[in-house]
């Protein structure tokens, strides 16, 4: 309980810090975008069956930016949904996740490389993650309803950014984010096998146990390439790598591969005159 509490204080305190270092500032440049793509989904998760399920999907997302000078913050909203199912295809499950997360970085290194600039930016981030499952299981005439699961992390998380500028105006950017602490809710587990399913289902918890990097080990990537034609509009093409895995009460392992296309517009550009 105390975990939890330091951890909640820890991120509402970081949030409001970043919030009003954004909104107290009259110089930069911000942007909203808008992006759709394809996601492909591995999952295993041992507390409904010792199989993986996979399958592919779509994944729109919203991500707004703000640039000043060295500093940059990012927050975006993700979702995915997915039909997966395993090699045998008599098992299959509606798969549904989404992220919210807010990023707050600074430049701490620039230099060239082939007469091109080239930056490094570090920073923390805040993000909750949220999947659920609902097992599927075939039989003659119809398929039945199985054991409903989900998986929910709320974390801080160490973000790192290296960017090069490819051309006048394009751009190749890698964001990695490494989860350090992180609140996990998983359904109820019972050794002896006597699991609630029914007030599982309609009872998930928004919170859970506190748990370190080892405990909850994640690991997310997002490889972009920026188009800048025009002042008001970028576009970006990006793929993206995630992976997730907790060991309590059961394993659960889960990853996916993503490619998007955004369209960004640029809502705010330069400074005072």
């Amino acid at each position: 309980m105390y975990k939890n509490s330091v951890l909640t204080v820890l991120l509402f305190v970081f949030i409001m810090a970043c919030t009003t270092a954004v909104t107290a500032q009259d110089e930069g440049e911000s942007s909203l975008g808008l992006s759709l793509g394809a996601t492909g989904f591995h999952l295993l998760d041992e507390h409904a069956a010792y199989l993986i399920f996979r399958g592919t999907g779509i994944t729109p997302s919203v991500l707004y930016s703000f640039t000043d000078g060295r500093d940059k913050h990012y927050a975006d909203i993700m979702f995915t949904y997915s039909n997966l199912r395993t090699v045998s295809e008599v098992y299959k499950t509606p798969f549904l996740a989404g992220r919210l997360r807010y990023s707050c970085l600074r430049q701490v290194a620039e230099g060239n490389l082939f007469n091109q600039s080239l930056d490094l930016s570090a920073g923390l981030s805040v993000s909750s993650f949220f999947s659920k499952a609902s097992y599927k299981f075939q039989m003659p005439g119809l398929w039945a309803n199985g054991i409903k699961t989900w998986y929910g992390s709320h974390s801080a998380d160490v973000s790192i950014q290296a960017g090069y500028n490819t051309g006048e105006n394009s751009r190749v950017e890698l964001l990695c984010y490494l989860p350090v602490i992180s609140n996990v809710s998983r359904p109820a587990y019972s050794s002896s096998g006597d699991y609630n399913y029914e007030k599982n289902d309609w009872q998930i918890r928004p919170f859970g146990n506190t748990m370190f990097l080892t405990g909850n080990f994640g690991f997310n990537a997002i490889l972009s390439w920026v188009h800048n034609p025009r002042n008001k509009m970028a576009f970006t093409i990006s793929y993206e790598f995630n992976y997730n895995h907790c060991t309590k009460p059961d394993r659960v392992t889960l990853f996916s591969n993503s490619l998007r296309a955004c369209i960004m517009f640029n809502l705010k550009s330069g400074a005072k005159e």
